[in-house]
């Protein structure tokens, strides 16, 4: 997973730890510099199988 605080121009990675049967969570962290601008979350998967997938969601949430 990556967050980008420029509405995608430029990503940064953010910690992924599993969380329990098959699910995963997310470890982020916010610039003093981000305060007041939005957060956008970029994730891709796959499985041994071949299948993937990505979502991006620009402006995911505002920092406050």
């Amino acid at each position: 997973m990556d967050i980008s605080y420029d509405d995608g121009r430029t990503w940064l990675p953010a910690l992924v730890h599993p969380s329990g049967k098959g699910a995963w969570s997310a470890e982020t962290w916010h610039p003093v510099s981000a305060r007041g601008k939005f957060a956008s979350l970029r994730v891709t998967a796959a499985d041994t199988g071949g299948n993937a997938f990505s979502e991006t969601v620009i402006r995911a949430y505002e920092i406050k």
